[in-house]
């Protein structure tokens, strides 16, 4: 099942701009003769990890190279500073405050908040530090993943009026644990994305939370969520293979994750 859409022209836009590039020819020698999008082979992190950076890359910008996964499936992605600012990744704030436990994620998800006009503090990898320097700042607004919204609890204690927000971020999430911190933001939003691809649905938290597709994302549902997003980032997401496994609403593009 698709995510219903009348991105069909969008969508062969961008793959004339992949086949055509003149600066990589990845997609290229990845397809070869196939011209239908819906027939196109998949990509993966393992074609990510075969090719390097400068042979994937499609446009020259000013941004940042970071690095995804560890180790022997390590591979390089980069962002150009205006692709990071289109990303979706939380509602506006004052005083944002991005804890994240991957620093190449927190880079980048501060540079988003200066792209869109917020001045953020990004947390210090000590959470004592973390809570502290939170609680000095005022923060109005949480940029995290699960793992550490878990050990910033603490700071909770010391709220008296609820966050503006929580923007959870992240593959995969635990509902019911984060259930438990509803009640010190005004909202909870999961934000589903990959480093490598950055934000594709969004849902708010619930028991059973129900991902809707971001705008310029293009979701197949193939066993796993297979992503298009409909942009010319340096190296290009189509038809990748996010190894996110869903299950599809019945009626209409909402989905939910496989348990």
């Amino acid at each position: 099942m698709n995510t219903p859409t009348d991105n069909t022209g969008r969508l062969e836009q961008l793959v004339t701009f992949a086949r055509e590039s003149p600066f990589s020819d990845f997609y290229r020698n990845k397809w070869r003769g196939e011209k239908a999008f819906e027939r196109l082979p998949h990509s993966s992190r393992a074609d990510f990890l075969a090719v390097p950076l400068s042979h994937r890359r499609y446009k020259k910008e000013k941004g940042m190279v970071k690095i995804v996964g560890t180790g022997e499936q390590a591979f390089l992605s980069e962002w150009s500073f205006s692709d990071i600012g289109r990303e979706p990744y939380a509602p506006h704030s004052m005083r944002p405050f991005v804890y994240l436990t991957d620093p190449y994620e927190a880079v980048e998800k501060s540079l988003w908040c200066y792209e869109n006009g917020m001045m953020p503090l990004v947390g210090e990898k000590d959470s004592d530090m973390a809570i502290f320097a939170a609680g000095r700042y005022q923060i109005d607004s949480l940029i995290v993943d699960e793992q550490s919204l878990a050990k910033f609890a603490p700071f909770f204690s010391t709220l008296r009026t609820p966050l503006a927000s929580i923007s959870v971020i992240g593959s995969a999430f635990s509902p019911n644990t984060l259930m438990s911190f509803e009640r010190y933001a005004q909202s909870i939003r999961l934000v589903l994305a990959l480093p490598e691809t950055g934000a594709f649905a969004e849902a708010p938290l619930s028991r059973v939370p129900k991902f809707t597709p971001l705008p310029r994302c293009h979701v197949e549902h193939d066993s796993e969520i297979v992503l298009t997003k409909i942009a010319r980032y340096p190296t290009p997401i189509i038809r990748y293979k996010t190894g996110i496994r869903t299950t599809p609403a019945e009626d209409g593009p909402s989905f939910s994750l496989a348990a």
